[in-house]
């Protein structure tokens, strides 16, 4: 099964394209999406606007489609899913098209850029995660986040202090 989420804001292309692509047969798979505050209502693949409980959708995907956002990507990456993730670039200075290229140059994730090239994505889409599960790389990012905010902190309370 794919999972197709855009968190909850709008990413009607995103959506738009999956449902053409299963419409045209292109993706065979059973294809459920989370499809947010979008207006766009896909008739091809089953949809919600939201669920309870996406950390179960995503254990239980084959495959996640994804926005590029650091919450869903980072999830992704700590229980070690396959995942698509595509950066909505009408969001904030296209913030999540920075984040998919870090990961992509670090051979951490597979990204879409460019929604007209998705579906060749599927073809080529390796049979097993962008990184051995075994990987450290769930601890190394949280942990780099973590240190990230602490330097942040520390810095923030010396000017303060001053």
């Amino acid at each position: 099964m794919i999972f197709v989420t855009v968190g909850t804001t709008r990413f009607e292309d995103l959506v738009m394209e999956m449902d053409r692509l299963v419409g045209a047969g292109e993706i065979t798979d059973e294809v459920f999406a989370q499809i947010g505050s979008g207006q766009y209502v896909p008739s091809n693949m089953k949809w919600t606007r939201y669920v309870k409980n996406i950390q179960e959708c995503f254990r239980r995907a084959d495959l996640v489609v994804c926005h590029g956002g650091a919450g869903t990507v980072f999830e992704l990456l700590q229980i070690g899913a396959r995942f698509i993730a595509v950066p909505n670039r009408s969001l904030q200075d296209d913030h999540q098209s920075d984040l998919c290229r870090a990961l992509e140059a670090r051979g951490w994730a597979v990204c879409c850029y460019d929604l007209d090239r998705l579906g060749s994505l599927f073809k080529k889409m390796p049979g097993t995660r962008a990184y051995p599960f075994d990987s450290a790389l769930p601890s190394a990012v949280w942990d780099f986040l973590t240190s990230r905010d602490r330097s942040r902190q520390r810095s923030h309370r010396m000017k303060v202090i001053r």
